[in-house]
């Protein structure tokens, strides 16, 4: 900007001094020094109004008052071209976007527990009960019973309908500790128990 304006300075003068010369004003002596001061007062006067002209117009177009230092700043800035991005610079990441692209994964169900005992004494008992946590669940018409059961329920037969002895069975045990496959229990015309309920490890 400041080389443009150099350019245009020197090329008025040029000027100037070739239509002194042409009018013979251009004289020896004192009147060279003359001369040559209104020339240059008149080059500076020309700059000076063409600076604020600029000022002036880019103060309507941005509706604020003139600014030389800002003015010129900027003349500065457009001159030198686009800026240029830091090397080694990474993009902004969004931790909404960053949290959106991590799948969710659902909780694994936890395992079922069950347990099934059969009746191995005779081929069924209708009126014997199976208990959990004294609450009568299932019977032993069909001669098994299948139940679900949690950690920490009380598994009770109940065989007091019957006279006779009757043997009980645990044949199937997902995912228990107790009561163990294979435990069993007889009833004389009362109760057995088969245990808490403890998931294996």
């Amino acid at each position: 900007m400041l080389a443009r304006w150099r350019g245009r300075w020197a090329a008025g003068a040029r000027r100037s001094l070739m239509d002194s010369r042409r009018r013979g004003r251009h004289t020896a002596g004192g009147g060279d020094l003359a001369t040559g001061r209104r020339i240059w007062a008149a080059i500076a006067l020309a700059c000076a109004a063409w600076v604020g002209g600029q000022l002036v117009a880019s103060a309507v177009a941005g509706g604020r008052a003139p600014n030389p230092v800002a003015w010129l700043a900027a003349a500065d800035v457009a001159d030198a071209g686009p800026a240029v991005p830091a090397s080694g610079s990474a993009p902004a990441v969004h931790v909404a976007d960053a949290a959106a692209a991590v799948p969710a994964f659902a909780a694994a169900p936890a395992a079922e527990l069950r347990v099934r005992v059969d009746l191995i004494s005779a081929a069924r008992a209708p009126r014997a009960v199976f208990l959990r946590d004294s609450t009568p669940v299932a019977t032993f018409r069909d001669g098994s019973v299948d139940v679900t059961v949690a950690p920490g329920d009380l598994l009770v037969v109940d065989g007091s309908a019957y006279r006779q002895p009757l043997t009980f069975q645990v044949v199937a045990a997902a995912g228990l500790a107790a009561p163990s496959l294979g435990l069993r229990v007889t009833t004389r015309g009362d109760i057995a128990y088969l245990g808490r309920v403890r998931p294996a490890p």
